[in-house]
């Protein structure tokens, strides 16, 4: 990632995130990716790494492969937090190596982000216990497409701003 040295603007990522999960809905069903093709989950996770670089957040493109499969929510839960947790952890350390990163972020911010992780992470099995995995798509579904029209709306308003 050094080596590329690409710092997007902000409204033009904002839009690319927004769109993504939209233009994937344009893809006929069939062709639309599944994290249970071969191959796939190497991609997604090499992909999903590239996007947490650039943009900070990958979940919303990680979510966009666990849609059209047949994996249970559990699974899908499980996969999903070990590429994030690796995609975390390599943005960490690159950014460290920089070494600038906590006067960037502050003390407070960061420890409120990880005791908002923690109890997420305690709290989610309480609630994916009591769904089903129907549910569980429904609701990931939403969420995914309400993200991505605050994503759009982020960026129209950076784009007008200038």
């Amino acid at each position: 990632m050094r080596l590329v040295e690409l710092i997007p603007g902000k409204a033009l990522v904002y839009l690319l995130l927004g769109l993504m999960p939209f233009l994937v809905e344009l893809i006929p069903a069939r062709a639309q990716p599944s994290i249970e093709w071969r191959g796939v989950p190497f991609i997604t996770g090499v992909f999903t790494t590239i996007v947490q670089f650039l943009a900070g957040v990958g979940g919303l493109f990680l979510d966009i492969f666990f849609q059209k499969s047949a994996l249970d929510r559990k699974t899908t839960l499980a996969t999903k937090a070990v590429t994030q947790t690796a995609s975390h952890v390599l943005r960490a350390a690159y950014f460290v190596s920089f070494g600038s990163i906590g006067d960037e972020i502050g003390l407070w911010p960061l420890l409120v982000a990880i005791t908002l992780a923690i109890a997420g992470t305690a709290l989610a099995p309480y609630v994916i216990e009591r769904m089903s995995d129907h549910g569980f798509r429904q609701w990931t579904r939403a969420i995914i497409f309400a993200v991505s029209g605050v994503y759009l709306l982020r960026a129209i308003w950076l784009f007008w701003q200038g």
